[in-house]
């Protein structure tokens, strides 16, 4: 349940700190977003165009679907 609703809480009135970082940030704080572009590296890699989130568990991914808004 607790996963579940970590991905809500990305998904739902998502918000993003920056469009178009590739590198993790050293010290995200909780809650924090962004979408990941082109070459992404560390525990980013491979997430091209994904809502990469911070949560107390961690990174969280969203793989944005056609539709999707996200505001920055």
């Amino acid at each position: 349940v607790n996963e579940a609703f970590a991905r809500l809480d990305l998904a739902v009135q998502a918000s993003v700190g920056e469009v178009g970082l590739s590198t993790p940030p050293t010290a995200p704080a909780e809650g924090e977003a962004w979408v990941v572009v082109a070459a992404p590296t560390g525990v980013w890699a491979g997430r091209v165009g994904a809502i990469a989130g911070w949560t107390a568990g961690g990174w969280r991914f969203l793989e944005p679907k056609e539709g999707w808004r996200v505001w920055s």
